[in-house]
């Protein structure tokens, strides 16, 4: 199991969004830190914000098979998804599967901490 979250770094009191890997595993940065891990963030939610503006610029979309659900915006019917691996896939048909809507559907809370067996 992964764990997800801004850890403040004891080396300098800067934070970055971190994957700690398994109960006993290390913890590297993840996300978009990787990029800027030197530098970290001044705050805890500076880097959840980075963690968060990350997965909106790398949201992926997918199809159902089969399955039609209505559109977390207007109802309308639709087979496709928009989501990331930190963020629930959500239905969205083609006029408000964009990052826009997502962000006002999933708006920015601080305190995300996230597991996953990925």
């Amino acid at each position: 199991m992964n764990h997800y979250a801004a850890r403040e770094r004891k080396s300098d009191g800067r934070w970055n969004w971190t994957r700690k890997m398994g109960s006993d595993g290390p913890i590297v940065a993840a996300g978009a830190c990787v990029n800027h891990e030197a530098e970290g963030h001044a705050t805890k939610e500076e880097a959840e914000r980075c963690f968060y503006e990350h997965e909106l610029a790398t949201l992926q979309e997918c199809s159902m098979d089969t399955t039609h659900e209505p559109c977390k915006v207007c109802g309308k019917l639709t087979n496709k998804l928009l989501g990331r691996s930190g963020f629930p896939d959500t239905p969205l048909c083609d006029e408000h599967r964009n990052v826009e809507e997502y962000r006002k559907l999933k708006p920015f809370t601080p305190g995300r901490f996230i597991s996953s067996s990925y």
